[in-house]
């Protein structure tokens, strides 16, 4: 792109002319700033690339600040291209080429994670312990989630071998197992770009799904693989799939309403949401919270709030002494409200929000190491990027993956495998990750 503009400088008329001393030399600057995004362009190593990029961008900073009354900067402050360069575009590729490079840059040991984690060294963590899992089932699954982070994390070459090593395990598995290998690793190829591929994988899943004999699981895996089907795009089908649910009616109107929302049809989904039992307050408010995010997204503030203060209500209405895993499921709603506040333009109350979730994790039972509350505050590290706040979701990541909290879990490794992957991927998904994981949220 840039090998003929210091050629277009000069047909220009911005070659060196015998006139006044400062617009000699931001000529010189300028011409220097497009030889250097030249080299910039020659490199595939991506700190030499970033280096070069920052240069050039000092050079046109120069410009402005040291020869103002020149055409030259007067060009570049009010944003006109000098040949097919601008201040903008070139401070704009500098900092995405910044972005990158504090996203790759790798961590070389599991301390130095801990201390400062990143997406990368995350996943390299959870590649370690998936290998010594003894149990097939359990590395097989947790093989998809790292594919999934490994994606996120720009590891796309990585990513599509794992997924290799996931479909090659399928034959030793039961329908039931395999429909959900075959979903998630959908996902996963959905996460690489693949989407041919994870559309071929999708209608195997719908096939194995058919040999399913308990109807629960059938269920499930029906309703996992509508989730897919309308991630990669196939609004139709996946409703088609939610209405193939029979033992779960609930389970049934609450994923049509997920995947209207997420497809836009805000009035579809508060039709579907009525069909859910008033006595299944999980789904309501779940649905609630969907119907909510899609109606912030497309600018409807007022029914976003509605929506949101219906879904908070009827968290409330839950009996804390009726209901096992009442706290887990407050927290983690709350973290997934929080999203919709901020987007209907209610930061502080989102803000807000955040904090109630915080203060409900703390409600819930370490009995057991406080599993339950590691999960949780995953999710709400995930609330918290979502709404700008990177420097605590980041800190909250950093506690998790301390050995001393880990290790106080009494699980096993595949718990701290998959755990590290999903991790990774709310990492991906703050240092600029554009899949959306939004979707895969559990329906019930």
């Amino acid at each position: 792109m840039l090998k003929h503009l210091v050629i277009t400088l000069f047909l220009m008329g911005f070659a060196l002319p015998a006139l006044a001393d400062d617009i000699g030399e931001a000529n010189e600057l300028l011409v220097e700033a497009v030889q250097l995004l030249q080299s910039a362009e020659g490199t595939t190593d991506a700190m030499e690339r970033l280096k070069l990029s920052e240069e050039a961008l000092g050079n046109l900073n120069e410009i402005v600040e040291r020869y103002p009354s020149t055409d030259l900067a007067v060009k570049l402050i009010t944003g006109q291209a000098i040949g097919s360069i601008s201040m903008a575009d070139v401070a704009a590729e500098t900092e995405e080429l910044r972005k990158k490079s504090e996203a790759e840059a790798v961590p070389r040991t599991w301390d130095e994670c801990q201390r400062s984690p990143n997406s990368r060294c995350v996943v390299a963590r959870a590649l370690d312990i998936v290998v010594v899992i003894e149990d097939n089932w359990q590395s097989t699954k947790t093989l998809y989630e790292i594919s999934i982070a490994q994606a996120m994390a720009g590891d796309v070459v990585g990513a599509k071998k794992t997924i290799a090593q996931v479909l090659n395990n399928l034959d030793k598995f039961q329908p039931a197992q395999k429909t959900s290998l075959l979903t998630n690793s959908a996902s996963a190829q959905l996460a690489t770009g693949d989407v041919e591929g994870a559309e071929e994988t999708i209608a195997r899943a719908l096939a194995t799904a058919e040999k399913i004999w308990f109807d629960m699981s059938k269920d499930s895996a029906l309703s996992e693989i509508a989730t897919v089907q309308a991630a990669a795009g196939d609004v139709v089908g996946a409703i088609a799939t939610m209405e193939k649910i029979e033992d779960n009616k609930d389970r049934r109107w609450a994923g049509i309403v997920t995947v209207q929302a997420a497809a836009g049809n805000v009035v579809g989904a508060i039709a579907t949401a009525e069909r859910i039992s008033i006595k299944n307050l999980h789904s309501r408010a779940k649905s609630l919270v969907e119907i909510a995010r899609a109606q912030a997204v497309t600018g409807d503030a007022a029914g976003a709030e509605k929506n949101i203060a219906k879904a908070l209500s009827t968290a409330e209405m839950i009996d804390k002494d009726k209901y096992s895993g009442v706290p887990e499921f407050r927290a983690r709603l709350l973290a997934r409200i929080a999203p919709a506040k901020a987007a209907s333009g209610d930061l502080v109350g989102a803000e807000e929000i955040i904090a109630q979730a915080f203060a409900t994790a703390e409600m819930i039972d370490t009995e057991y190491g406080g599993v339950g509350r590691h999960a949780v505050l995953k999710d709400i590290a995930s609330g918290q990027a979502a709404i700008g706040d990177l420097g605590g979701a980041k800190a909250i990541i950093a506690y998790l993956i301390r050995d001393d909290v880990m290790a106080t879990a009494g699980i096993g490794s595949e718990w701290y495998a998959i755990t590290y992957a999903e991790l990774a991927q709310a990492l991906a998904k703050m240092e600029g990750a554009q899949y959306d994981l939004g979707y895969r949220a559990h329906i019930l």
